[in-house]
Parts: C-alpha cells; sequence; structure tokens
C-alpha cells in the first residue's frame, strides 16, 4: 500500500511539472475556452455538429521506429516524421490528422499517445505535432487516454474536446474527471486512413484519359522514386513511393496524348493516354 502511495502521489507531482512547463507553443492557434469539472457537476453532454472529413492524405505509423508517414491521395510518399517519446514512455498510437484547423501555415498536424503501463493506475501523455515534427500543443499527463473530438460550431469555426481523468493522492484520495473544450482556426480536417491496394502488374486501364493505375514492387523497407516520362525519353512527373503501398493513382487529364513510360528501380513500363 505504500508503495502503491507513492506511486500515486508521483503521479501527482509530475501532473504539476508537466502543466508548469509546458513549452510555449508559437504556431499554435489553440485556445483553451472552458474546463468542466464532472466531479461537482456530473457528466458533461456536448451537442456538436460533426465535421465531414475529406480524405486528402492516407497515414501509416511504424511503431518500432516510431515513424509516422503521410501519402497523397494518389499513394505517392509526401512526408516522413520521427517522433521521440518522452523518458520513461513509449509511442502508442496517432489519431486526429488535420490541416489548417490548428494552425493556418498549412502543415499537417497530427495528435500522438504516449503510455507509461510501469506507473500505478497507467499513464499517458497526449502532444500535437506538426509535419516538420514540431509540437505544437503539450497536453501533459492523465490517467486515461485523451482522445479529441473535432467539432465544426457556428461562422465555420472548430472546437474540439477532450476528457481528462488524474488520480491525487492528498486529500482528495480519488480520480478527477474534467472536460476540456479548446477553439482553433481551420476549414476541413483530414481522415487518418492506412489501406493496402489490390495487387495489379500491368498499367490500368490502359489507355486512360483521366487516372490510371501504374502498378510497382518493391521489397519491404524500400524507399525511391517512380520517373514518367514520354516517348521522347522526357522526364515529366517524379512521384516519391515506398513499400507500402504497390502502386500510384496518376493523373493524366492534363498530359499530352501519347504514349508514355513509367520507370522504378529500372524496371519500366508503358501506357497509353488519348
Amino acid at each position: 500500500m505504500k508503495k502503491i502511495n507513492f506511486y500515486l502521489s508521483a503521479i501527482c507531482l509530475l501532473l504539476i511539472v508537466s502543466h508548469l512547463s509546458l513549452p510555449i507553443q508559437v504556431n499554435a492557434q489553440i485556445d483553451l475556452e472552458h474546463t468542466f469539472d464532472d466531479n461537482l457537476t456530473g457528466n458533461i453532454s456536448i451537442n456538436f455538429t460533426p465535421v465531414n472529413p475529406v480524405i486528402d492524405y492516407y497515414t501509416y505509423f511504424d511503431k518500432p521506429t516510431n515513424e509516422v508517414r503521410f501519402y497523397n491521395e494518389d499513394y505517392s510518399l509526401y512526408k516522413s516524421v520521427f517522433i521521440t517519446p518522452p523518458a520513461d514512455y513509449t509511442l502508442s498510437h496517432v489519431s486526429n490528422f488535420s490541416k489548417n484547423i490548428f494552425t493556418t501555415d498549412n502543415k499537417i498536424v497530427f495528435c500522438v499517445h504516449f503510455n507509461n503501463l510501469n506507473v500505478g493506475n497507467n499513464s499517458f501523455i497526449m502532444k500535437f505535432y506538426d509535419e516538420d515534427g514540431l509540437i505544437i500543443q503539450d497536453f501533459g499527463i492523465s490517467n486515461n487516454m485523451m482522445a479529441p473530438i473535432i467539432h465544426k460550431v457556428s461562422n465555420n469555426k472548430y472546437r474540439f474536446l477532450i476528457n481528462r481523468m488524474t488520480y491525487c493522492d492528498f486529500p482528495t484520495y480519488g480520480f478527477k474527471y474534467q472536460t476540456e473544450i479548446y477553439s482553433m482556426k481551420g476549414e476541413t480536417p483530414l481522415l487518418s486512413i492506412s489501406q493496402k491496394p489490390t495487387e495489379n502488374q500491368s498499367p490500368y486501364p490502359n489507355p486512360a484519359n483521366s487516372i490510371i493505375t501504374l502498378p510497382y514492387q518493391l521489397e519491404k523497407g524500400e524507399r525511391t522514386v517512380m520517373n514518367i516520362y514520354n516517348f521522347d525519353g522526357q522526364l515529366v512527373e517524379t512521384k516519391q513511393i515506398d513499400y507500402l503501398f504497390d502502386k500510384i493513382l496518376l493523373n493524366v487529364s492534363n498530359y499530352s496524348k501519347g504514349t508514355y513510360i513509367y520507370e522504378v528501380n529500372g524496371i519500366s513500363n508503358k501506357f497509353v493516354v488519348e
């Protein structure tokens, strides 16, 4: 019992220190509007209009290396960022991908959850990062997994809420529940999706006049580029790719009619734009 009380006291101390030492968020467009103390008022029920997400990026989280990758809607690799967990914490999962919601600099922002299961009652940390790996917002330590819920309010503005559960020793000896509401700026959040396209070894449809699928094969862990040439050998376009997907969905609506060649690691194939 003394050992448990020691851990619980340590958690409370960490909570106080974490809130005193949170970094200044220079690029953040996030403001805490209100905190509901659920212990005093009962469970807070928030009526809100859910946001209709637009799928602009696919995401993939590689847990062994703490790498988060973003893919364009054509499955080409957009960006990769490595996250360093806080001391004694491991990266649990990522969520809530958005662009021009939390910030106004046209960068992807995503939520990262860290956990430390070695501490009594469990201990979690939640942070927002941008696509360059910079911390946008640090929400400190909680005893539950704080899942942001984004919703749209009047005047085309957005808010999100998180739920906290924290344990404090003296003098309350129990869990404290809070709901926090934050305001933010922006337009439309993005949806996080992971999927593996079906295999196909030939371009299709071929000929094409809008979107054509260009399959490729890479070994696990491999990253490279796909080069697209016209029939005269001139480079038309380059796409960053890796092994997670096995095809590019190329928009050829602005291509001139004719025969083209795409090449990956010395292996080439032809397709026709009509």
